[in-house]
């Protein structure tokens, strides 16, 4: 196990941050997406689908900080 040093701290928590908006905003892409009026569903499907993929990849890299903290702690 390796001790973090403040720096390194210091730049995993404003990672962290910076995730947690990240997927906050992504979240509120999806939900607004779904509320926009577009009658084409198509188009409809694949705006939901592109939001959803954001949202998830702003989770993975939520994740990726929580593996790297456990890693370093």
């Amino acid at each position: 196990m390796i001790r973090m040093t403040e720096p390194q701290i210091d730049r995993i928590r404003k990672s962290e941050e910076a995730v947690r908006e990240l997927v906050q905003v992504a979240a509120q892409i999806r939900q607004e997406a779904g509320n926009l009026p577009i009658t084409d569903t198509h188009l409809r499907a694949e705006l939901l689908e592109a939001a959803e993929k954001h949202e998830q990849e702003a989770q993975n890299l939520r994740d990726a900080l929580r593996e790297w903290r456990e890693d370093i702690n």
